[in-house]
């Protein structure tokens, strides 16, 4: 028995003594770059055209390595001063890349891409607005007091701050004002916007800005 027990104790002193051999550092492939990483984007136009921060590559041992894309099927990345692309492709230590993709159609959406370098990836998000904004026109005598077509509003319901800058609003077509206003908004509520020809009326609704231009017919 007391044999057994020195054994054993030979044993653990080796173990212990050797846990860098049993336990080798994992060897980092000659492609793997330095970590890199996206920043998120929001307040973004329904499907307007989400472009990342520029990322500089570094850290690639073999001079250059793989690079791809993933995500939203809109999803391509652009090297250096390069055109945007899909296609799978190689970067070089010292490029520069960014990537973009097509913001969500709907409001309060979020989309995402995944960009792959070697065997290191990071992730760039878009979020649209909480409302959708309109950029309108309208022709009619100059002179003469235009109210715009129905608008109605595409928007996460809640409650914004309304207000107008060369020209008049309103929600029901006949009360058109001024002033600024706190309201709570639902989904598909109908606006109307008014001014006189030829003008442009900037309306800010929960910080997110839309016009309506009057032309000479």
């Amino acid at each position: 028995m007391q044999k057994a027990l020195c054994i054993l104790a030979v044993l653990a002193m080796m173990l212990g003594g050797c846990g860098a051999e049993w336990f080798p550092d994992t060897v980092r492939s000659p492609t793997t770059p330095d970590s890199f990483f996206f920043t998120s984007v929001t307040e973004q136009t329904p499907e307007s055209t989400a472009t990342s921060n520029t990322i500089t590559i570094t850290g690639i041992q073999s001079g250059s390595a793989p690079i791809s894309i993933t995500g939203d099927p809109s999803s391509k990345y652009k090297i250096n001063d390069g055109t945007f692309t899909a296609d799978a492709g190689t970067v070089n230590n010292n490029d520069k890349v960014a990537v973009q993709h097509t913001a969500a159609s709907g409001v309060a959406q979020t989309v995402t891409s995944t960009l792959k370098i070697g065997d290191k990836s990071a992730s760039f998000s878009s979020t649209t607005a909480n409302i959708k904004s309109f950029d309108l026109t309208k022709s009619a005598a100059a002179g003469t007091t235009v109210v715009s077509d129905p608008i109605p509003l595409t928007l996460v319901p809640g409650t914004y701050t309304i207000n107008i800058l060369n020209g008049k609003y309103s929600f029901d077509g006949f009360n058109f004002v001024t002033i600024e206003q706190t309201l709570y908004l639902n989904n598909n509520q109908t606006l109307y916007v008014q001014n006189v020809v030829p003008s442009k009326s900037v309306l800010t609704i929960g910080g997110v800005l839309c016009t309506f231009t009057s032309v000479v017919q």
